[in-house]
């Protein structure tokens, strides 16, 4: 028998089935590649965003003495070569140009310029750091012979330490160095990562002392490459730096798995480095806490994605094996009738499968081609996906026409006939529904690992096992309403609903298409709507209120004022946030008019403290264990508090962990003046820029939607909300095809049962409501069973999928189900608007006659 007659004949079927197989290829191979390339952009992201000296390769050697093969530049960078050559291969290929450093360790200045703290400021070589610098005045440092070193300092922190061109400091206790400033420089680019490793000779370094206003100032200043060699002696402490970056633009995602194990032999080939037992090189990074934070977001976006398109794909696959179990109904007759002349089994499959592989191979081919639209990595599954389709939908066909032909004169009817269920039909589906509740409680008790075979098996096992449960118990509803509907005149319901409980014009497979795209779109729903409102809560709790401004000293009336004033700035309420001490602690204390906060949160997830009621003495707010009738602060001076209550967190200040609360005026209870330092503001939508204005210079400000979109416009965090909207779409429209292939297949029977009923006076609009009748119940109870798995998925699968990484850490939680319930009644709605839609294509001529909805 020739396919290609048969494909003549039946062009349109083979049309419906090109388009199907193509667009599964095309949604198989795209999505991945989509998916690659944000775990590309991301993984750049979260290393790109992160400072030089979290991500580089810092070894460093501390000593006393300076030893003989680090005394010039020349020596560091053949020591720098050697590193360099130790390099694990993963690690060597990303690797580009480095520097290297050498400086003293905490040099108090012993005679200098007077100043409000201490002052400690460190001899500093750094390789490269001409490049970087301007000088705006003096020159740059000379040659020093051992004990007088001449010094280059950077501007701001010259002016932070009263040091001008020509102060002389003498710097130590012991080795002592007389040094001459004979430069001030300011920095090229403040931007270029090479600062990230040498803060302290960019800019002056603050470090507070406990309990007191007074910082201690840090500052590394520069000499010349000729006094590196006698840096050393008269023991003083030395710090040797190599900085070697890495070129994170030169790995993919699915290469960082290896750069930790990387890293880790780096370590220990670095510590045999040094020949001197006493000293040795250490390897400083955070590059490895980097990727194993990226690697569990990493993990938790596979895992999400690979349920959600792993549904999809089983979806797709379902609604191209009803286009194959429509062609093999067209074709039925013809290869019949050829089995019955007598044609073997094998000629007559073979003519079958050719004509499916004829539509298959070339639309899996063009939906493959058509992917290389999408940018994005070439991954295995872009190749294997579409020719595994084409695979099983050409298996699939093949296995069908053999069962369906395997005798001549196969010709039954299954209407008149009852199957009987066989006891292995019965073993297997128990056995199913069995294994598919074993695995989802065995993943809640031993979680999810990258690779682990349940990412796949348990959300599929038990979409199957709830489509078995849903095709077994459907009828019995139904029967009670044939008997409901049976005690009514009108026919119409009777006989709809009772060819509904029979299910002839619905097998399996469109259940298998309607439950998973029901419940994927619902799961989809309720993660997607739970990484919204966790979203939120962490932008609100960042930011603590519409927007935050953070002065880098005290804001002045004046400043206040003229906030107040910014369009769009309904009220204003200020705050002074400083740390104080208790004994050996030190929690932040904040100044504010509780009620008044309290006042422009409301309508917000927000949860301030509770309120401070008058009372004798100072009102506070202390940490759970420090609530005592009187508690003393010291904040300067010692404060005496009344504590009402504990506080273990306020909006805004997040990363903190024990607090004191007071009121705003403590320190005018105190005697003193009152300084703002914080600014909580109400009003939607004022842009930071307009703030940042009124404020004036060293302000920082934070608004609630500038934190929320630095969350959303995370690379991950978009791309899994991206791909639940191109997955919800294209199971709507599986929905879609699915209902109306089933209903195309089930046509003959149809027109059949119709014929009869005609004849007995059923008119042609009562036949149309009989077909939606006999279509509809399967449509809400799978429906129904859609939603209730769709939303189960969440819990069962909550233990093994941390969302957390994609709310700013939050926990995300499924906690609004009307969304989901809206979006499970619109696919509901979608198959039912199917059966509509066969109907027309019956009542048009052109259309009927291509796909021959009506036998």
């Amino acid at each position: 028998m020739n396919p290609l007659r048969l494909a003549r004949t039946h062009a349109g079927a083979l049309a419906v089935l090109a388009a199907l197989v193509a667009a599964a290829a095309l949604l198989v191979a795209a999505l991945p590649k989509m998916m690659e390339a944000a775990y590309d952009r991301a993984f750049a992201h979260s290393v790109g965003s992160a400072s030089a000296d979290w991500t580089d390769l810092t070894v460093e050697y501390s000593t006393q003495d300076n030893p003989p093969e680090h005394r010039t530049a020349e020596d560091f960078a053949r020591r720098d070569t050697r590193l360099r050559e130790i390099l694990p291969p993963d690690l060597r290929r990303m690797v580009g140009p480095g520097h290297q450093r050498a400086s003293t360790f905490n040099l108090p200045v012993m005679k200098g310029p007077m100043a409000d703290g201490p002052l400690f400021v460190d001899p500093t070589w750094v390789s490269g750091v001409e490049q970087r610098i301007r000088y705006v005045a003096g020159r740059p440092p000379g040659k020093s012979d051992g004990r007088r070193f001449e010094l280059a300092v950077v501007r701001s922190a010259a002016e932070a330490m009263n040091i001008r061109v020509g102060t002389r400091l003498q710097l130590g206790t012991v080795g002592v160095i007389d040094a001459t400033v004979t430069g001030l420089f300011d920095v090229v680019d403040p931007a270029d990562r090479f600062w990230d490793h040498n803060r302290a000779v960019r800019a002056v370094n603050r470090v507070p002392l406990p309990g007191s206003d007074i910082y201690e100032l840090h500052v590394d200043a520069l000499i010349s490459p000729e006094s590196l060699p006698v840096l050393g002696g008269g023991e003083r402490q030395l710090r040797y730096a190599w900085v070697i970056p890495l070129d994170t633009s030169k790995v993919t995602a699915r290469e960082a798995p290896a750069l930790p194990a990387a890293i880790a032999e780096y370590e220990r080939l670095t510590g045999v480095e040094a020949a001197d037992p006493w000293n040795r090189y250490v390897l400083d990074t955070r590059f490895p806490e980097l990727l194993g934070r990226f690697l569990g977001e990493l993990a938790t976006a596979q895992t999400v994605m690979t349920v959600v398109l792993g549904g999809l794909l089983a979806v797709s696959l379902c609604v191209v094996l009803l286009a194959v179990q429509l062609m093999v109904e067209r074709t039925d007759r013809a290869l019949a009738l050829a089995r019955a002349r007598g044609g073997s089994l094998r000629q007559v499959a073979g003519a079958g499968t050719g004509l499916v592989a004829l539509a298959t191979l070339p639309a899996a081919l063009g939906g493959y081609g058509l992917s290389y639209a999408v940018p994005g990595p070439l991954t295995p599954i872009v190749h294997a996906g579409p020719a595994l389709i084409s695979v099983a939908v050409v298996a699939g066909a093949a296995a069908l026409l053999a069962v369906r032909h395997r005798a001549p004169l196969h010709e039954r009817r299954a209407d008149v006939v009852a199957a009987r269920l066989s006891p292995a039909r019965i073993t297997v589906e128990a056995a199913v529904v069995a294994l598919a509740l074993g695995g989802a409680f065995l993943l809640r008790l031993r979680g999810l690992a990258v690779g682990d075979p349940f990412l796949v098996l348990v959300p599929f096992g038990l979409t199957v096992a709830v489509a078995v449960i849903t095709v077994r118990c459907y009828p019995f509803p139904l029967r009670l309403l044939v008997r409901l509907a049976a005690r009514r005149r009108r026919a119409v319901p009777f006989l709809g609903l009772t060819l509904a409980a029979r299910a002839r014009s619905f097998s399996v497979l469109p259940v298998l298409v309607l439950l998973p795209a029901l419940a994927v779109s619902v799961f989809s729903a309720v993660i997607a709507s739970g990484i919204s409102t966790a979203q939120e809560h962490v932008a609100w709790n960042e930011v603590g209120a519409h927007a935050r401004l953070q002065a880098a000293g005290v804001f002045s009336p004046e400043a206040v004022e003229r906030v107040r004033r910014v369009p769009g700035v309904k009220r204003v309420v200020p705050a002074q946030i400083a740390t104080v001490r208790i004994a050996e602690r030190h929690p932040t204390l904040v100044a504010i008019d509780l009620e008044a906060y309290r006042a422009i949160v409301a309508g917000t997830p927000l949860r301030p403290p509770g309120p401070l009621r008058d009372g004798p003495g100072i009102p506070a707010l202390v940490p759970p264990d420090q609530v005592v009738p009187e508690l003393t602060v010291t904040w300067n001076v010692q404060v005496k508090l009344r504590p009402q209550g504990s506080v273990t967190s306020f909006p805004g200040l997040g990363d903190l962990r024990e607090f004191v609360v007071t009121p705003l005026d403590v320190r005018a209870r105190m005697g003193r003046e009152v300084e703002i330092t914080t600014l909580f503001v109400q009003g939607d939508g004022v842009a930071a820029a307009d703030l940042a204005e009124a404020a004036g210079a060293g302000v920082r400000v934070r608004t609630f939607g500038d934190a929320l979109r630095a969350i959303e416009d995370e690379p991950l965090t978009a791309t899994v909300q991206v791909v639940f909207r191109v997955v919800t779409l294209a199971l709507g429209g599986y929905a879609l095809a699915a209902v109306v292939l089933a209903l195309v297949v089930g046509a003959r029977e149809r027109a059949r049962a119709l014929s009869f009923l005609r004849t007995l006076g059923l008119s042609a609009g009562q036949a149309r409501r009989l077909t939606v009748l006999e279509v509809t119940p399967m449509i809400l109870l799978t429906a129904l069973a859609g939603l209730g798995l769709g939303l189960g998925l969440e819990p069962a699968l909550g233990p093994a999928i941390d969302l957390s990484a994609y709310a700013g850490g939050a926990a995300v939680a499924g906690t609004e189900v009307w969304w989901p319930l809206l979006l499970a009644a619109t696919l509901a709605l979608v198959s039912v608007l199917g059966v509509y839609i066969h109907i027309w294509l019956g009542r048009r001529a052109v259309v009927g006659a291509i796909l021959r909805v009506n036998e």
